[in-house]
C-alpha cells in the first residue's frame, strides 16, 4: 500500500515518482521524498496491520474461526499515522500522531492461549515452549523536512530528503514471556516461566499500591531519510528509511515481573491461578529505540500510460516483496499491487488533490490478516 500526498499540479517529476511506492508500504509514505513535494498544505491518515496467525479484526477473539499459526515465530506488525504538513520556504513542517506495534510469538504460546480462550484442553504430554514479546507505542509531535534536488545530467533527477521529528510519547506497553511447560493432563501443566510487563498506563488496581503507578512521562526524537531518482527514459527508483535513528526515553514506568518455578499451572483464563507465582512491582526508567523500517521501490514505464513496479519492505526482520501495475490517464492515477509474502492485494486511486488506498488479503475485510486503509488530500498555494 502506498499512501502519500498528491498535490494539485505536481508536474511530471512527481507523477513519475508517484509510481514507485506500490502495494504493502509499511513506511505509509511518510518519507521526506514522498511527503515534502507538495505545493500546498496536506493532510493524511493511514494504517497498515499484518498479523501472521489470525485476522486483524479478530485479534480480541484470538483469531475466531481462522487461527492458522506458522511453525516458527509468528509476527505481528501494526503502524498508523496521521499528519498535517505545509511547505514553509524550502522546508516542510508538520504535526503528527503515530501508533507502532511489533510482536512475535511461538506457535506453542499461541496454541496455549487460544486453547484457553476457547476452553479447549491442553495436548497431554506436549511440551509448550513459551516465547512471546510485544511492544506498543503511541506518540505525537512535530517534524521538519527538507528535500535537496540535483540534476547530474540532462533530464536526470536526484532527490535526497531528511526529516527530523520530536515527540511526546502517549502510551508505552511492553510484554516479554519466556519459559516452557509440559502438559501432564488436559487441564494441568508443569513448567518454569517468567513474564515481564512494562506499561505506562498500568491499571492501578492491578499494581502494588505501596509502589504506585506514578506519573510516567516519555519524550523522544526520530530521523528519517529518503532517496529518489528519475532517468530520462522515465525509469524511477526510491529508497526510504523510517526511524533511521530514533529513541523515546521514559521516566518512572510501572513494571511487573512474575515467575513460575516448577509448579503446576491450571488450565484457566490466566494460565497460573493454581501455580506458585513469585513477583514484584516497581517503576523503571527506560530508553526505547524505534525499530527502523526500510523500503526500496522501482518503476518502469510501459506503453499508453501503464507502468510496472516492484518493491520490498523490511520490517521486524521480515521482508515483504511486492509487484504491480499502474495506469495514469487525464490527470488520474490507479494502481493494483500484489504482495508476495502476505498474498495481499492493494488498490489505489488518485485524482487531483485526493488519494484513496486499501490493502487486504481477503475479500471479507473481517477475515483479513493483512489490512490497510489510507486517505490523503493536498492543495496548491
Amino acid at each position: 500500500m502506498r499512501l502519500r500526498h498528491a498535490g494539485i499540479g505536481l508536474g511530471a517529476v512527481a507523477a513519475m515518482l508517484s509510481a514507485t511506492a506500490p502495494a504493502l508500504d509499511f513506511t505509509l509514505g511518510i518519507g521526506p521524498t514522498y511527503s515534502c513535494r507538495n505545493r500546498g498544505p496536506g493532510a493524511r491518515i493511514a494504517a497498515l496491520t499484518f498479523l501472521e496467525p489470525a485476522p486483524v479484526l479478530s485479534i480480541d477473539d484470538y483469531g475466531g474461526r481462522h487461527y492458522q499459526p506458522g511453525d516458527g515465530d509468528n509476527v505481528g506488525i501494526g503502524t498508523g499515522y496521521a499528519d498535517l504538513t505545509t511547505p514553509v520556504g524550502r522546508y516542510c513542517v508538520g504535526v503528527f500522531y503515530r501508533t507502532d506495534y511489533r510482536g512475535a510469538a511461538s506457535h506453542d504460546t499461541l496454541d496455549a492461549l487460544v486453547a484457553n480462550h476457547n476452553r479447549e484442553p491442553f495436548d497431554m504430554g506436549r511440551t509448550y515452549e513459551l516465547e512471546f514479546s510485544s511492544t506498543y507505542v503511541d506518540s505525537a509531535g512535530v517534524k521538519l523536512a527538507r528535500v535537496f534536488e540535483f540534476e547530474p545530467a540532462d533530464r536526470w533527477l536526484l532527490q535526497f530528503g531528511v526529516t527530523a521529528s520530536v515527540m511526546r510519547a502517549v502510551t508505552y506497553r511492553e510484554a516479554r514471556l519466556h519459559g516452557s511447560a509440559v502438559a501432564t493432563s488436559g487441564r494441568y501443566a508443569v513448567g518454569t516461566a517468567s513474564l515481564v510487563r512494562t506499561e505506562s498506563d498500568y491499571d492501578a488496581s492491578d499494581f502494588n499500591s505501596f509502589v504506585g503507578t506514578g506519573n510516567p512521562e516519555g519524550y523522544g526524537y526520530s530521523f528519517d531519510a529518503g532517496f529518489a531518482m528519475r532517468t530520462p527514459g522515465g525509469y524511477a527508483a526510491t529508497a526510504t528509511v523510517l526511524d533511521a535513528y530514533s529513541s523515546i526515553d521514559w521516566n518512572g514506568v510501572p513494571e511487573s515481573i512474575e515467575s513460575i518455578d516448577n509448579e503446576t499451572v491450571r488450565y484457566d483464563s490466566n494460565l497460573n491461578r493454581e501455580a506458585f507465582v513469585a513477583g514484584r512491582d516497581r517503576r523503571v526508567d527506560l530508553s526505547h529505540p524505534m525499530e527502523p523500517r526500510y523500503r526500496v521501490a522501482l518503476s518502469a514505464p510501459l506503453q499508453r500510460g501503464f507502468s510496472l513496479f516492484a518493491s520490498d519492505d523490511y520490517v521486524n526482520h521480515t521482508h515483504f516483496p511486492a509487484m504491480g501495475l499502474g495506469y495514469s490517464w487525464s490527470g488520474n492515477y490507479a494502481e493494483l499491487g500484489f504482495d508476495i509474502r502476505t498474498q495481499a492485494i492493494s488498490m489505489l486511486f488518485g485524482r487531483g488533490w485526493l488519494r484513496l488506498a486499501i490493502t487486504s488479503d481477503d475479500l471479507q475485510l473481517s477475515e483479513a490478516s493483512t489490512l490497510g486503509l489510507g486517505l490523503s488530500i493536498a492543495g496548491a498555494w
